[in-house]
């Protein structure tokens, strides 16, 4: 084969013209500056006849565009559709006229035919651009335009990966990844960036190629083996369970306990292992049995892929079936809650309201059609209900609702938290008993305040189905709350900074990383420059409904059965979302004192608080039970730690793991994000960073951790999630705080967004449009 080299996008294409076996070049012509000045009036006409075709297209081919040193991508302008030699002339102008005002005259323009019929473009990337692992990954759009993935522009865009080696199984790419094959073999170059197009009839287009600059070791291309290792461990445990119900499961990122969201797609070991320890392992369960559902307290809720976390959504979804259902219809509904997360995977954010029935409202009977309709029989459909309103009551009962109970044993934390922080001068001992109290009186029962809250908002969120709260009265309601983090935005405001750092100073915007500072630790940076300036406060309007309304909230109570009054039941839908939020900060700053010292432990041996990162927090049990040196155990801690997260880092796994072979080769599409407020806002996005100017800006934040509330100090416009569902601690805070937010875009739209000069979010239209 022959062997080529990079020039200029024309020149580089020019050598590839007529010479690809699996894809063609449209015919061109490259025209430098000087050319073009010199040109008569016939050439340009004649190039419609040279080219073939009736319709052109002028692209931009500076001499550093496209190079090894950079893509210079975006910088400069293309032009489509042209028809005429006067629109041709005009073009090549425009097209000269976007290069630097210095260019060189013998600097040149591409003209070729406009490809027509297209049904598939999109771009390939030999290695994955952010780590640099062997893997292709394609971006691919199905709509017939030929710029929508690389100019930004709001699309639907299917992203597909396959490591390297792989033999493909999806169509599409058993076209592209011999061609991509190719094309390295004709640079002997394997880290490019290719832009091709479909035509309808299956003709392969190349429309660009050039280096990938990928700032990361593209040396690095480890063997199928660790990945062999996923597919092999996604084998055994998609097999049917004895234990379990539903034949088999599926993985994901962001339901139930959602990790993505919490500590990321690519947490730190010192952060995984805490979140394993206090929640994920079995504190999730034990709180589920304590509530009524199935026991599963011997399942860890959530695995982790060679250090990437992923709900079992088989256990989880067993996890949410009353404990008294019978065997044959908890199977039943396992697998059928499994095939609904696999038909709607835009759903694996929003599984609880949109797929599973783990809590009774009023407006059970829609869910319980679709259950017909899925050849569900009516006794099964009434032994379901039956047993979710005796659940449902039990846990929302005015007098002894198992919540309250919980609300109670949070308050135990705040002592017991004195206590240990004064009793022991060993950070050992300190951290062991921080984070063992942190389980039983913290995390245990938010867990409980956390499912009465998704409850609360289920049962309101079926006053307005039932049309008994109109939409105005539903929004008002949330904004009425009073949570811990509305009133941190006053307390902002009116408090010193050494009062308001002693109540709220343990807050960071990644709960469980070491790496991130506390704002007690970088309040200059969190906060607006001038403390007690003005910020978003919460405007909160005390719901007000007629007499009727109540009269029909009472009715409806009574005909379904649920232990409540109209007051009553408002009243714990209320204290329910904010006991929830109160139990998050209470138990955080356990956990926060407990990583500060982890910190101070490993500074007393040497070790920066990033070397800690990569150590697992079991080290401390160890620590506490036996005689080993402190300074070994840590220090082999962090060495095995920093192998594993650098062999996760070169680890691409989708959102929602559905078969074994997806350890090798999937697609991913984006998820549904939830759009809060009926507001529209347009502003210059910005991505939420320590120092960063939020004020007039939608804020752009990968998580919706509650340690993000700093923000709400900036007068910001909106913000924007990469990460969370509806029910999530940002949502609340948005609704709250009336501000228009769009939560879990997914990381690919986040990603696109971010780089945008301006955005619309709408969220009555429930769209985001880049201007």
């Amino acid at each position: 084969m022959d062997s080529y080299d990079f020039s200029n996008k024309g020149r580089t294409l020019e050598q590839l013209h007529g010479k690809l076996t699996h894809a063609e070049v449209l015919p061109l012509i490259v025209i430098s500056y000087q050319q073009f000045i010199s040109l008569h009036d016939g050439f340009l006409k004649n190039l419609f006849s040279t080219l073939q075709t009736n319709c052109l297209v002028v692209r931009s081919s500076y001499s550093q565009e496209d190079s090894i040193n950079g893509s210079m991508a975006g910088m400069f302008t293309s032009i489509l559709n042209i028809e005429t030699s006067e629109q041709l002339y005009q073009a090549i102008k425009d097209v000269f006229a976007s290069y630097p005002a210095d260019f060189n005259v013998n600097e040149e323009v591409l003209i070729q035919p406009m490809a027509t019929d297209i049904v598939n473009c999109g771009v390939i990337f030999t290695r994955e651009p952010t780590s640099g692992s062997s893997y292709y990954v394609i971006a691919d759009d199905t709509s017939g335009k030929t710029d929508t993935v690389t100019s930004g522009v709001n699309s639907e865009i299917n992203t597909y990966f396959i490591k390297h080696g792989v033999v493909p199984t999806i169509p599409l790419l058993k076209k592209l990844i011999p061609f991509a094959e190719e094309l390295m073999l004709c640079f002997s170059h394997n880290t490019l960036d290719i832009e091709y197009g479909i035509d309808s009839v299956g003709r392969l287009f190349l429309f660009q190629i050039r280096p990938l600059c990928t700032h990361k070791n593209i040396d690095v291309d480890p063997s199928l083996t660790k990945v062999d290792s996923i597919f092999n461990k996604l084998t055994m445990l998609m097999n049917p369970h004895p234990f379990l119900f539903g034949k088999t499961t599926v993985f994901g990122v962001m339901p139930d306990w959602n990790p993505a969201e919490i500590i990321g797609l690519y947490p730190k070991p010192l952060a995984l292992s805490l979140y394993k320890d206090l929640v994920t392992d079995s504190t999730w369960a034990y709180q589920r049995n304590n509530y009524g559902y199935k026991n599963l307290r011997s399942f860890p809720l959530m695995i982790d892929f060679l250090g990437l976390p992923y709900i079992d959504v088989r256990v989880s979804f067993n996890s949410f079936l009353p404990k008294d259902l019978r065997p044959k219809l908890g199977h039943k509904l396992v697998d059928f809650y499994l095939n609904c997360l696999k038909e709607n995977p835009k759903s694996h954010d929003s599984v609880e309201f949109d797929i599973v029935l783990s809590c009774y409202t009023p407006s059970i009977q829609t869910k319980m059609e679709k259950l017909i309709q899925a050849g569900f029989s009516e006794a099964e459909c009434g032994e379901l209900s039956s047993q979710l309103l005796s659940l449902t009551n039990r846990i929302i009962d005015p007098i002894t609702g198992l919540w309250i109970q919980d609300l109670h044993r949070i308050e135990k934390l705040k002592s017991l938290h004195k206590v240990t922080i004064e009793g022991f001068d060993d950070p050992v001992s300190r951290i062991y008993w921080l984070l063992e109290n942190c389980k039983r009186y913290g995390t245990l029962p938010f867990a409980g305040l956390a499912r009465a809250a998704f409850i609360a908002v289920q049962l309101l969120q079926s006053l307005k189905d039932e049309n008994i709260l109109t939409q105005d009265e539903y929004d008002q309601f949330l904004s009425s709350l009073t949570t811990v983090s509305g009133t941190m935005q006053s307390d902002f405001a009116h408090l010193s900074k050494e009062h308001f750092l002693k109540e709220y100073g343990h807050l960071r915007p990644g709960t469980y990383d070491i790496g991130s500072a506390r704002y007690d630790m970088a309040f200059e940076k969190y906060f607006a420059s001038s403390h007690n300036s003005e910020s978003q406060e919460s405007i909160r309007t005390e719901l007000k409904l007629e007499p009727h309304i109540y009269e029909k909230i009472n009715n409806m109570l009574i005909e379904h059965g649920i232990n409540h009054s109209a007051s009553s039941l408002l009243h714990f839908i209320k204290s329910a979302i904010e006991g929830r939020e109160y139990a998050k900060f209470i138990f955080t700053r356990s956990l926060s004192d407990a990583i500060e010292d982890f910190a101070l432990l490993g500074e007393h041996h040497g070790f920066t608080r990033d070397d800690m990162s990569f150590a697992n927090a079991n080290i401390i049990n160890q620590l506490m039970t036996g005689s080993d040196s402190q300074y070994e155990v840590i220090k082999n801690s962090i060495s095995l730690g920093k192998q594993l997260y650098a062999a996760a880092e070169l680890v691409k796994l989708p959102p929602l793991i559905n078969s074994p072979h997806d350890a090798y080769e999937f697609m991913t599409s984006e998820c549904e994000p939830s759009y809060i407020t009926r507001k529209k806002v347009i502003a210059s996005p910005v991505t939420c960073h320590d120092g960063a100017d939020l004020t007039g800006k939608i804020v752009l934040i990968t998580s919706a951790d509650p340690g993000y509330d700093w923000i709400f100090s900036h007068k910001l416009k909106g913000f924007i999630t990469a990460f969370g569902g509806c029910n999530s601690h940002m949502a609340i805070r948005a609704a709250e705080l009336n501000i228009p937010a769009v939560i879990g875009a997914g990381e690919y739209k986040f990603n696109q967004w971010k780089q945008a000069k301006f955005l619309e979010l709408d969220c009555e239209s429930k769209s985001v449009r880049v201007i």
